[in-house]
C-alpha cells in the first residue's frame, strides 16, 4: 500500500446512482476500503419535509463471521437542511482507527413519514 498525500474518493451517492431522495433506512454497498488509512465523509441535505426527520450517516466495517460492526465513524445528526462531516483513521488524533478491507455506509433515516431531499454523501480516503 503507498500512502497517498491528496485524498481521492471511495464512494458517493452520486456515482452509486442511488436516488438522492432518502425516506427510509438503506445501507450502500459494501465497498474496498484496502487503499484508505484515513477517511473524511461529508454529507449534505438540500430540504426535508415530514414531522421530526432526522439523518444519520456512518461507517459500518466488515470483520469476524462476515458481520457488520458500527467503525465509529459517523456524521452528526442533521434534523434539516445542512451539510455534516466526520473524520478518522490511522493519523487522525482525537479518532483513531484501524480500517479493515470492507465497509459500507448506513443511512438511518427517524421522524414521521420523512423526505430527505438533495441528499448528497461522499467518503473520500487517503
Amino acid at each position: 500500500m503507498n500512502y497517498l498525500p491528496h485524498g481521492r474518493l471511495v464512494w458517493s451517492r452520486a456515482s452509486s446512482g442511488i436516488s438522492s431522495t432518502l425516506t427510509a433506512t438503506t445501507t450502500s454497498k459494501e465497498f474496498s476500503l484496502r487503499e484508505f488509512t484515513d477517511l473524511w465523509l461529508s454529507v449534505s441535505v438540500d430540504s426535508v419535509a415530514g414531522d421530526a426527520p432526522t439523518l444519520d450517516v456512518s461507517l459500518e466495517i466488515k470483520g469476524a463471521g462476515d458481520k457488520w460492526f458500527p467503525a465509529g465513524l459517523a456524521a452528526p445528526q442533521l434534523t434539516a437542511a445542512g451539510t455534516a462531516q466526520a473524520a478518522g483513521g490511522l493519523h487522525h488524533a482525537t479518532k483513531p482507527l484501524v480500517l479493515p478491507e470492507r465497509g459500507r455506509l448506513v443511512f438511518t433515516v427517524g421522524g414521521t413519514t420523512p423526505n430527505l431531499q438533495g441528499v448528497a454523501v461522499a467518503l473520500y480516503g487517503r
